[in-house]
């Protein structure tokens, strides 16, 4: 009897021992998370299940004659609808095979625009003017939440802008960057004096923002301008909180030569509630209708876009504001020794990933990683941004092409795109920030072939 008495205590106490370890399992597992998620700024019922890649959708220019950049971005925005706005009179039977190929699996639609040459710097730049309406109008407003846009030769870090976008309202217009151009001397103007990033750009933060590196409001310090917390961010909002004396008139216009605009090669991410605004048809005729001095570069004229037929100007993020030290989109480790920007340089980006997964990248590295949001290639740029790849590619010798003088800048492209997204993926596996809920690509941790 006593046996029996003893078995049974003995089983009573394994079934709590079970059912305690499964408790645990579940509040660590959902539990914990979910208070996680909830407590995070700018949280509301509609961000409860979290955004996914479908609720995504990029758009990028693109031309025959650089399909291999396009191409090249299928490695990092799997799973992403894609619009790819393309020259008039294009024809993708001039494409690779393989490129034809993969356009329905990798969620692509095509539309095209004209160049306008007559009123651009370079042949593409009102195209790209229009990309994220002709994006929006293709793929329908109804289809995503967030647009990510930036050219054929920029990188996004989709793990990390699905964690960001999820503290923030998609239903709200929203111009999300932190990387914008401004001139550093704000009374002698000199062209050459414009410089991407500069942290003493105007720009708002979001409404709900709060952040523990602020500190308290009778210690509050500005490098720059003093961001105003504004959902959306309108022009007499910046204007109010103007503390460099960058509005010289009554109307809240930014006085001669101190005009901003998000960096297009570092990438923007537009809100859903931006594109319900205006009408596609509205937004083509203000483009064609603008003059000189609102063009030129894309990423300028839609600037003057939003602020003019919008009303509205960008947001940062919010978390690079008060870390002088951190930049979420494009953040251009390296500069000249008298600090002036060349732009980001993706080589540098890459060593720090692979720095980070052999555990050598210092807490300052680590968080710059896990908050960035986008790269830019400069693919342009390849007289001298190619030195710098090699210098990077050395520590890969099966890159033969890496001592290929007569390597392409596309060519560059093309493997930092892949090397990164490898790199992206293989950092969120290490650090649990991975969104993919399925691995359809078997990856060797070998270099990607150019």
């Amino acid at each position: 009897m006593f046996l029996d008495q003893s078995r049974k205590f003995s089983r009573r106490k394994s079934f709590r021992y079970k059912a305690a370890a499964v408790l645990t399992a579940v509040l660590t597992c959902f539990i914990v998370p979910l208070l996680y998620l909830v407590s995070r700024p700018g949280y509301s019922e509609q961000h409860k299940a979290g955004l996914t890649r479908s609720d995504l959708l990029v758009a990028m220019t693109g031309t025959t004659q650089r399909m291999l950049l396009p191409e090249a971005t299928r490695a990092w925005r799997e799973g992403v609808p894609t619009v790819i706005v393309m020259e008039t009179g294009y024809d993708l039977t001039n494409t690779s095979a393989a490129f034809q190929q993969g356009t329905k699996s990798h969620l692509e639609q095509f539309a095209d625009y004209p160049d306008l040459t007559d009123r651009s710097f370079k042949m593409g730049d009102m195209r790209a003017c229009m990309a994220p309406f002709i994006a929006n109008n293709t793929a329908g407003i109804d289809s995503y939440k967030w647009i990510l846009f930036g050219d054929d030769d920029t990188v996004f870090y989709v793990d990390n802008a699905l964690r960001m976008l999820e503290t923030l309202d998609h239903t709200m217009p929203y111009i999300l960057s932190d990387h914008i151009w401004f001139p550093t001397d704000l009374k002698d103007f000199d062209m050459s004096q414009y410089q991407h990033p500069n942290r003493i750009a105007p720009r708002c933060l979001p409404c709900n923002y709060t952040d523990p590196a602020e500190g308290p409001p009778s210690n509050k310090t500005y490098v720059g301008f003093r961001a105003p917390r504004a959902c959306p961010c309108k022009p007499e909002d910046v204007c109010k909180s103007d503390n460099l004396g960058l509005f010289a008139d009554g109307n809240c216009n930014p006085a001669r030569f101190h005009w901003f605009w998000p960096h297009g090669g570092a990438g923007m991410i537009f809100s859903q509630g931006l594109m319900r605004m205006r009408s596609y048809d509205d937004i083509e005729l203000a483009v064609r209708s603008m003059g000189w001095a609102h063009q030129g570069a894309g990423d300028m004229a839609i600037a003057h876009i939003f602020w003019d037929e919008f009303g509205i100007m960008a947001t940062d993020p919010g978390y690079g504001y008060f870390r002088p030290t951190i930049n979420l989109f494009d953040p251009g480790w390296r500069l000249t020794p008298d600090g002036h920007d060349m732009g980001t340089h993706a080589a540098g980006v890459m060593d720090r990933f692979e720095m980070a997964l052999q555990g050598w990248c210092n807490e300052e590295c680590e968080d710059q990683l896990q908050h960035l949001i986008s790269v830019h290639l400069g693919a342009r740029e390849s007289a001298w941004h190619h030195a710098d790849v090699r210098k990077a590619l050395k520590h890969h010798p099966s890159q033969a092409a890496a001592d290929d003088e007569d390597l392409g800048h596309m060519h560059v492209g093309l493997f930092l795109h892949t090397r990164l997204a490898l790199l992206f993926r293989q950092y969120s596996s290490a650090r649990r920030l991975s969104r993919l809920p399925w691995m359809s690509h078997v990856y060797d941790t070998s270099d990607p072939p150019i």
